[in-house]
């Protein structure tokens, strides 16, 4: 008797732990890669694909730092699906950022090739253009396309100006005011320069980048490397 007594709990005891371990599989992420538009919010839910059905899934957010969406270029970026059963999946994806050919015109931007650059307010005390947009920095730091001045706009390479290398003689930049009103300059001189804004052929290019000059014109500075910056003159 005891021995069918030990052998029924046995039984009941397996089928038990059977039960306890049939749940539903946890929430996957589908998806290796992404595509969204230059200058277009990045809607993560609608793009990234999972195992679950969209109503199931209560979130999906960055677990890196906000992409730039300024010009077209491939980022990696890393994700964090949460489901509505609570079940989390993260995942490293490709960003292809795409051109955007019905890009809209606003105040405050930088337009050229196929690049949507948004800038802010410097001054040359700035030490490192922000992360997620461009920065006058030298020059007269209040952009206006009347003023027969210059305005020099520092950013990222990569990032914001990860297209300036792509920039040729002749190309057109479309400068957008506070007002939303638009300057076009076209691109007469590219030069790289040290920290100090010396040429390899050792010209100070340095007063002609920073100061503001008595012609209307404006001056793009990116990164090369770690020390040198490509300098864009437009006027």
């Amino acid at each position: 008797m005891k021995q069918l007594i030990l052998g029924l709990l046995l039984i009941v005891g397996g089928i038990t732990g059977f039960q306890a371990q049939s749940v539903n599989a946890a929430v996957k992420i589908t998806s290796t890669s992404i595509t969204s538009k230059v200058d277009t919010p990045l809607n993560l839910k609608s793009l990234v694909k999972t195992n679950y059905a969209s109503t199931k899934i209560k979130s999906v957010t960055l677990t890196t730092s906000q992409p730039v969406l300024a010009s077209p270029q491939n980022l990696t970026i890393g994700v964090k699906v949460t489901a509505t059963d609570k079940s989390v999946a993260s995942k490293n994806l490709t960003l292809k950022v795409v051109a955007n050919n019905n890009l809209k015109q606003r105040a405050n931007m930088i337009y050229f090739l196929q690049s949507a650059v948004p800038y802010i307010k410097g001054n040359m005390s700035v030490t490192k253009a922000p992360a997620l947009t461009a920065q006058t920095w030298g020059g007269n730091v209040n952009f206006s396309g009347t003023d027969k001045q210059n305005t020099e706009f520092i950013g990222h390479n990569p990032g914001v100006f990860v297209q300036n290398k792509q920039l040729k003689i002749g190309a057109a930049i479309k400068v957008t005011d506070a007002k939303n009103r638009a300057f076009v300059y076209h691109v007469d001189k590219i030069a790289v320069v040290n920290p100090l804004g010396y040429t390899k052929a050792g010209v100070d290019l340095y007063p002609s980048i920073t100061t503001r000059g008595t012609t209307e014109h404006i001056v793009l500075q990116s990164s090369v490397n770690a020390s040198d910056k490509l300098i864009v003159f437009a006027h």
